[in-house]
């Protein structure tokens, strides 16, 4: 069932949410993408608003075998895992945490982190991080959660070097 359609992109009503690998195929191209369930939780603000934004991947399945390496040319199958969050409500909480980054062409949201993943954070087959943040109005805050993984020397990544 189609949702919505658009010039660039077409949004399907997925009729058997799983995660994992998925093969989405539509005429003559298909794509393998990856399905994974995130949790985010605001905790309770203090009286000042100190709070910590919690963010949980239960499962984590990364493609490359190789996080972050110091020579990217020697290692091929190297990836460079990162966590953005994004906050659409910086009057009500500000994020902490995180590299920032510059808003890019297009973008519609005002506050933007990324948090490297290494593999020193990964435990049990997830990933956990911790954001202390300052809450305003916790009613408004919205906060989401994007994992992105790419190629080490990938061009969406040269951009933003860490």
């Amino acid at each position: 069932m189609v949702l919505a359609q658009g010039p660039g992109q077409v949004i399907l009503r997925d009729p058997a949410p799983m995660m994992g690998p998925r093969k989405v195929t539509s005429q003559r191209y298909s794509i393998t993408l990856r399905f994974i369930d995130i949790e985010v939780r605001l905790s309770m603000p203090s009286s000042r608003g100190a709070a910590t934004l919690t963010v949980r991947v239960p499962k984590l399945d990364l493609w490359g075998r190789h996080l972050w390496p110091l020579h990217a040319n020697a290692l091929a199958d190297a990836t460079a895992p990162f966590l953005s969050l994004v906050n659409s409500s910086p009057d009500s909480m500000k994020l902490l945490c995180g590299q920032i980054r510059p808003f890019r062409l297009g973008a519609d949201f005002p506050e933007f982190r990324e948090i490297r993943i290494t593999q020193d954070q990964i435990r049990n087959g997830g990933f956990s991080a911790s954001c202390p943040v300052r809450v305003r109005n916790q009613a408004l805050a919205k906060v989401e959660a994007v994992l992105f993984e790419g190629p080490f020397g990938s061009p969406s990544r040269s951009a933003f070097p860490f």
